[in-house]
């Protein structure tokens, strides 16, 4: 997508509450499938899977936000929390998210 609306409400959260906002900490590698076309969890975490690359020397030590535009099942979180905990050795992960997901998920 060439325009992130998660970008824009990120940064300006962050302006806001006059916390620092990195964008790119945690960044998608390489091409998958899109999460939101699987129908259980199990499967969704295993796509995801060292999807995601993790800059351990910005998150290392510090409590860290990850905000997403959609909750559906809960794996891209799960995943990317994980992440960030244990790549990124972070110290702690909280998670916020816009959406959730209409019906069985």
């Amino acid at each position: 997508r060439e325009y992130q609306p998660v970008f824009e409400l990120t940064t300006r959260i962050g302006s806001l509450l006059g916390i620092p906002v990195c964008l790119d900490c945690i960044t998608k590698q390489g091409i998958t499938t899109q999460v939101k076309n699987l129908s259980d969890k199990a499967s969704r975490i295993k796509l995801l899977k060292d999807a995601f690359a993790v800059d351990e020397a910005r998150l290392k030590g510090k409590s860290v936000l990850i905000f997403d535009d959609l909750y559906q099942s809960g794996a891209t979180l799960e995943v990317v929390a994980r992440d960030v905990l244990k790549k990124g050795s972070a110290e702690k992960v909280y998670a916020l998210t816009i959406t959730m997901a209409r019906g069985k998920s």
